[in-house]
């Protein structure tokens, strides 16, 4: 089958329109259900495949493809792959759909998604986007669920067109040309049903998984953040208490004067190689029982005393470490840790002038240890910070994936590719995608009361690995439900194709009953373009119940036509000039006509009698012949009998036809043609048989003057008289031979055919035509043998045509105006004679062989011919079952008779 390439202004709109939205929809951002990034750029590009051809449509495409990797490919590294693989995907779509007809949509998609389009996607995208195989296996399970809501879209949208009858879409319509089948239909509903509990599966899976996903954060989290603040709280415990118990040792030595230089020495010899990193120095205290307080200078007594007091009173134990912030006379607070002493050692106090000093003297040591364990993942957020970066403590320079929630933000660092489309699933799944978290609440209710900046400190953890099990987890989910939706399209198509092929059967019965009926079934319009290949359509069941309703109509309105047309049918065959005669399967006449009782006489002999003619025609194999029936009181019919067979009211075979044409009026009429043409050919013979006669006249006229010369002289004798007798008694009997011949060539000839001899008949003509064609100096050569040719025929009728053609041959002899020859041959080939007669005149014009056997019709002036010759000619041989041609050849023309051998006729018939 050929392609055409003819295409419409409508189809190129179609397909300009289709694909500008399928790259419009490709760079907006996806449609979020349960994680899944859901895009529907494919529902306008799978939409126009039904309305444009093959080749357009491949054009579009690669326009689009083009777009979505040079383009689209900027913004993101899945787009290349996905681009390439959804070109694929629809052209594979478009050539197997239009190879099934439209039929098999849905369940060739959806095998094309399996088997092509999910395992294409992983390759590509774990080859060249350069993706982890988990993550590349997800994109693969995101694409197809995609491809497949687009799908749904397009088809939603592709029935509605079909099957409304809205005018707006008549246009679409039109152009559409298909009408989906109930399969089709079902395979939609079914689809449809599958992608939802696809999609709530999904939502209650990604619900339970994402809170799973952060569980298992958070506790990793908590796990690293723990030992942190433990570690710290334990820390400023023991060093506070280390300083108390110095402080204590010195009072009671009475180096009073080196207590708050040794506080000094003491607080910081852990961090030494970080003092630099102070804004300022700590200023710290330390009071004793009995009240006797030492402090820094920067640190005023009354503050210290205000700030242990507050601090016992919030304490229900001693040796309790407490943070608290106080106020200095510069009207700012500053943080403070206080830990207060016990069995007489005395409190200290330690003041910060920054938060940033305070989680340094606090947490310098545990955030040394978490570094050389974990390293560097903990942070601290920017206080008073009003921007999300500062908020979670993560780079400036980060990129922020997802909108952060209240205690946790996603983030790739600045060197990583940002997915600007928004693929939910591929923020959170990059190997270098981080979640910073917040401490836990009850870490921050249960240490805020100990250490300073506990809500400031952040985690931050790669989301890869707790993600892979989910990922794993999801693309299982999706291939199971994949495969679950091939098995219930198998299954879909296969029930419910049985369950409405008996509709799509009574569907064919209504189409063939409208088309019995030449289109006039009522309900035709009901019933037009039904989709046989689709089983039926949903049109259909409504075309059957439109259509039995309309066959009760038509059948009531069949019975009346029924028998108007019976009635007239029996009218016109009884008023046929033609005989006509119904016989059944039993040989009972059960139907004849005026003009067959005209015919045979009304007589019932003679009705037998024809009926066994027309059974025996039948059991022979001969469906047409000629037939003589022979009456009691009236001259014999000769009848052209044409038999054919019946059938019944079931459409069986059962008994026969028989219809008669009375030939008899006609055989009367051409014997009379064939007689008069042989008196004209008699009258154009007169000249020549005048003198053929002349000579025996003669020879009697001058034996019978010497035998009475003779006689007078005395000189007869008994010898020379016998002698002239026998001279006058043998040009007497040419003399008759030749009359005789006249005589039997002028009788009417007979009907019946008999077996005669080719090569007498020609002597005959010959004879009577010899002497009259020596006048005109035309030789008449007569190569035919004298015996072994013998033919079924009619003498004089076949003379007469030899005589015609011999005539013929000598008027086109004279035409030319110089001496002839005509010549008559004969040979056998096979079981035929063939009698050849050749003459001399210049052939027939190319433009008459074609029309000399036709009735009237001749070459001669007016009133030199009739134009019967060649008609009489050709119908006297054909009734010798035979054939007559004629042709050209070397200087002349040469007539060709065909006829069988005797014998042999009946074969022919």
């Amino acid at each position: 089958m050929g392609l055409s390439f003819h295409v419409t202004k409508l189809e190129v709109i179609t397909v300009a329109v289709g694909f500008a939205l399928t790259c419009l929809l490709a760079v907006l951002p996806p449609l979020e259900v349960a994680g899944l990034p859901l895009y529907f750029y494919l529902t306008p590009a799978l939409m126009i495949s039904y309305f444009v051809p093959v080749w357009l449509y491949a054009i579009g495409l690669l326009c689009a493809v083009f777009f979505g990797v040079l383009v689209v490919g900027g913004m993101t590294i899945a787009a290349g792959p996905e681009s390439l693989v959804s070109g694929i995907l629809l052209m594979s779509l478009i050539l197997l759909r239009n190879l099934t007809s439209r039929a098999d949509t849905i369940f060739i998609t959806v095998l094309l998604l399996c088997v092509m389009a999910f395992p294409l996607s992983a390759f590509l995208n774990f080859y060249w986007s350069g993706y982890a195989l988990p993550q590349a296996t997800l994109l693969a399970s995101n694409y197809v669920v995609a491809c497949l809501v687009s799908l749904l879209l397009a088809e939603v949208f592709v029935i509605i067109i079909a099957l409304s009858d809205w005018r707006v879409l008549s246009v679409l319509r039109k152009t559409l040309n298909f009408r989906p089948s109930l399969v089709q239909v079902i395979e939609v509903i079914v689809t449809i049903a599958v992608a939802a509990s696809l999609t709530v599966t999904l939502v209650m899976f990604w619900r339970d998984g994402d809170a799973s996903l952060k569980s298992q954060v958070r506790t990793a989290a908590n796990a690293r953040l723990a030992p942190v603040y433990a570690s710290a709280e334990a820390t400023m415990i023991e060093r506070l208490t280390q300083v108390s118990a110095a402080t204590a040792s010195m009072r009671e030595i009475g180096i009073e004067s080196k207590i708050i230089p040794g506080m000094g020495r003491l607080l910081s010899h852990d961090l030494a190689p970080n003092w630099a990193d102070f804004e300022r120095p700590l200023d710290y205290a330390v009071i004793f029982d009995d009240d006797l307080t030492f402090a820094t200078p920067g640190l005023p007594v009354e503050v210290v005393t205000k700030a242990i007091a507050f601090a016992s009173a919030q304490s229900t134990s001693k040796n309790t470490l407490r943070a608290m912030h106080v106020r200095l006379p510069d009207g700012q607070k500053y943080p403070v840790s206080v830990l207060l002493g016990q069995n007489g050692k005395p409190s200290i106090l330690v003041l910060y002038h920054s938060l940033n000093d305070a989680l340094l003297f606090q947490f310098g040591l545990a955030r040394l240890g978490y570094r050389e364990m974990y390293g560097d993942t903990l942070s601290l957020a920017t206080p008073n910070a009003t921007d999300t970066l500062g908020q979670f403590g993560v780079p400036s320079d980060a990129q922020i994936l997802s909108q952060p929630n209240f205690d946790q933000i996603n983030w790739l660092p600045a060197s990583s590719e940002l997915t600007q489309r928004g693929r939910v699933f591929v923020s959170r799944a990059t190997v270098d995608t981080y979640l910073t978290l917040t401490p836990s609440s009850e870490y921050i209710t249960r240490f805020s009361h100990t250490l300073h900046g506990v809500e400031s400190f952040r985690v931050t953890l790669p989301y890869w690995p707790y993600f892979i099990d989910f990922s794993e987890a999801v693309t299982f989910s999706v291939m199971v439900t994949f495969a679950s939706l091939m098995i219930l399209l198998l299954g879909a198509r296969i029930i419910f194709g049985r369950l409405v092929s008996p509709l799509a059967e009574l569907a064919r019965m209504f189409e063939s009953w409208r088309h019995f009926r030449n289109g006039e079934l009522n309900s035709s319009s009901a019933l037009q373009a039904l989709d046989f290949r689709g089983l039926s359509s949903l049109s259909d069941i409504h075309a059957l119940q439109t259509g039995f309703r309309s066959l009760a109509q038509n059948v009531t309105y069949g019975e009346r036509r029924l028998s108007t047309i019976a009635a007239n049918y029996d009218a016109l065959l009884r008023s046929l000039p033609l005989g006509v005669l119904a016989i059944d399967g039993s040989s009972q006449i059960t139907f004849l006509n005026d003009a067959i009782g005209d015919i045979i006489g009304q007589g019932q002999d003679a009705a037998v009698r024809l009926a066994a003619k027309a059974s025996d025609m039948l059991s022979t194999g001969v469906s047409v012949q000629e037939w003589q029936l022979t009456l009691e009181d009236s001259p014999p019919k000769n009848l052209l009998l044409v038999v054919n067979l019946r059938l019944d009211d079931r459409g069986r075979e059962s008994g026969l036809w028989v219809i008669a044409t009375d030939l008899t009026g006609q055989k009367q009429t051409s014997a009379q043609l064939i007689q008069a043409a042989k008196l004209a050919t008699l009258g154009e013979m007169s000249t020549g048989m005048a003198h053929e006669l002349n000579q025996p006249l003669n020879v009697i006229s001058l034996a019978s003057s010497n035998l009475r010369f003779s006689i007078k002289k005395d000189k007869a004798t008994s010898e020379k008289t016998l002698l002239k007798l026998d001279r006058i008694d043998s040009a007497v009997q040419r003399a008759a031979s030749i009359i005789d011949h006249m005589r039997a060539y002028g009788r009417l000839a007979g009907e019946n055919l008999t077996e005669i001899n080719v090569g007498e008949v020609c002597i005959g003509a010959c004879n009577l035509l010899e002497q009259q064609l020596k006048l005109v100096n035309i030789a008449l050569v007569n190569g035919v043998p004298d015996a072994g040719l013998q033919v079924t025929g009619n003498a004089i009728q076949l003379e007469q045509v030899l005589i015609n053609l011999i005539n013929n041959a000598k008027d086109a002899i004279k035409d030319g105006g110089s001496e002839g020859v005509i010549k008559l041959d004969a040979e056998l080939s096979g079981d035929m004679v063939l009698l050849k007669v050749t003459d001399s005149g210049g052939g027939i014009p190319n433009h008459v062989l074609p029309h000399i056997f036709e009735p009237f019709f001749t070459t001669k002036p007016v009133g030199k011919g009739t134009g019967l010759g060649g008609s009489i000619s050709y119908g006297i041989v054909r009734e010798m079952h035979g054939d007559i041609w004629a042709e050209n050849v070397s200087g002349g023309a040469q007539i060709t008779i065909s006829l069988p051998l005797a014998g042999q006729e009946l074969s022919t018939k």
